[in-house]
């Protein structure tokens, strides 16, 4: 069985978000909000055929749930077929609507699954998106979270997981933009027991700094009493505005890289002058990194590149915030939608997160992604699970964009919607004009005709089969109309790579 990492920690239902010295606020009444895990299976084929009462449709997916507590709450095994995707309501299936904890979630197919946190309300907020972590993304010893911040508006809340099978002790390493560093390691100790979190907001931790704090974390772990042992983690944020409806999350990064795809890029783009701002974290906590980061048009042509020239410098472990409208670049970026490379110029690794910010309320988050390796038949798979687009014009709505990440022109890129039965919905050739290197292009359910007029519209999931090695990015949003201009409220959440080696 293959088992996927799930952080639910903080995310779960329950969110008081009291800062100190403000007054009281929706944000800090303790609003009840939905969670979600979405799944999908992206498999074509039974993938376990015999030992099964129901052969050959064997394939199936379990949840594990782990309070802080310290209970195990194991889940009734769910049955599913190829290119079926489903939810499970975790408050439903705990009939606990105050769970804080973590999840294991174990399946017998190539899962792609993603947590999704919901406001239940007439007054809402953003969804928050963040998809799962596998053994293989997970951090030895150390796991980076490239965007913390501490002020009156926002307070970011980590839960960072521990998958392995003893106890383990976190260090927390906090760095300011400029490098300043303060390590947060309590006397009686931060420990965490096996497959469980330990969940925090900065506001509780001690920062020499004051009320407010803007930068990254470096989470450090080792098996209790061995330094240096450097036991696997995971860990993923979300951030709620304080007294607004803004709200999103991500999950943090298990290992550093020198190149990094962001999918999503603008300057003061469209009606509501969106923007994006990039922090990017020096993961080496010895050497200075050198960054550079590229622009490209949606047809792959090079806009320009940040700084105009050499490089910019990054302290050790600290994160440095780019925007698309830096005066460096905003000439040549005002007004366009783009896409970027964040490189180290000089092999020292690092860790990404963008923000989408835009002023009709829409603020999104979303991680640098990396080229997927290609299947044994030479092609390459993404899965979105969650897809989502209402015929009502304030349900939800999900816009996908696919980019070309190699250095070639993709000639084939398929994407195909299916229900969450399985059944094929509707199928889409991106490349009808092939799509050169750095090039993107888009995509939704009624661009295709997969929605239904007569009914709720499309729910379901989808896959991008590539001949070139791209990546995706799924917006998920809704049109509002609430106090102070706010029209729109979203997250954003990476397509999944998979290998189809069955």
């Amino acid at each position: 069985m293959k088992r996927t990492i799930l952080t639910l920690g903080v995310f779960i239902l329950v969110l008081t978000l009291a800062l100190t010295g403000g007054s009281p606020t929706r944000a800090q009444s303790s609003p009840i909000w939905s969670s979600a895990i979405f799944y999908f299976n992206p498999a074509d084929v039974p993938i376990e055929t015999t030992g099964c009462d129901s052969s050959p449709e064997c394939d199936d997916i379990s949840v594990i749930y782990y309070r802080n507590t310290g209970e195990t709450v194991p889940s009734k095994t769910i049955p599913i077929r190829p290119f079926e995707s489903g939810v499970v309501l975790i408050g439903s299936v705990l009939f606990d609507e105050t769970f804080k904890g973590s999840a294991v979630i174990s399946s017998t197919v190539p899962l792609a699954a993603l947590f999704r946190q919901a406001y239940n309300s007439s007054d809402p907020y953003s969804p928050i998106l963040y998809t799962t972590l596998d053994n293989t993304m997970a951090g030895a010893g150390y796991f980076y979270l490239p965007w913390v911040q501490r002020s009156s508006g926002f307070d970011t809340e980590i839960g960072v997981q521990n998958i392995e099978s003893i106890s383990i002790s976190l260090k927390l390493h906090f760095y300011k933009r400029d490098g300043s560093l303060y390590t947060y390691n309590p006397v009686e100790g931060i420990t965490v027991e096996p497959q469980r979190s330990y969940i925090f907001r900065v506001s509780a931790i001690p920062l020499p700094w004051g009320n407010n704090f803007d930068g990254s974390v470096v989470v450090e772990a080792n098996f209790s009493g061995l330094p240096g042992s450097h036991p696997k983690i995971v860990a993923a944020a979300r951030e709620v505005l304080v007294g607004g409806n803004k709200a999103y999350g991500f999950e943090g990064t298990g290992n550093g890289e020198t190149t990094w795809h962001m999918v999503s890029g603008s300057c003061s783009y469209g009606p509501g002058m969106q923007t994006t701002q990039y922090s990017i974290q020096n993961t080496s906590t010895t050497l200075t990194a050198e960054v550079q980061v590229d622009y490209y048009n949606a047809d792959g042509s090079l806009l320009t590149t940040y700084p105009n020239v050499g490089s910019a410098t990054i302290n050790p472990g600290a994160a440095l915030l780019v925007s698309g409208c830096d005066p460096a670049t905003a000439d040549k970026l005002t007004g366009k939608y783009f896409s970027a490379v964040v490189r180290s110029t000089n092999a020292v690794d690092l860790a990404v997160v963008g923000k989408a910010i835009s002023k009709d309320g829409l603020m999104t988050a979303f991680n640098g992604q990396l080229p997927p390796p290609a299947s044994p038949d030479g092609k390459y798979y993404v899965a979105l699970p969650y897809v989502e687009f209402a015929t009502r014009e304030d349900g939800i709505r999900t816009y996908l964009s696919v980019l070309n990440v190699s250095d070639s022109t993709a000639n084939d890129i398929q994407l195909t919607y299916y229900g969450r039965d399985g059944s094929l919905i509707a199928a889409a050739n991106l490349t009808g004009k092939p799509l050169p290197a750095h090039a993107k292009t888009g995509s939704d359910p009624n661009v295709v005709r997969a929605i239904d007029p007569g009914a709720y519209g499309f729910i379901g999931a989808a896959t991008i089969v590539s001949d070139q090695p791209v990546v995706a990015l799924a917006r998920v949003q809704r049109n509002v109309n609430l106090p102070g201009g706010v029209t729109t409220l979203g997250d954003d959440y990476v397509g999944m790579y998979y290998l189809k080696n069955w």
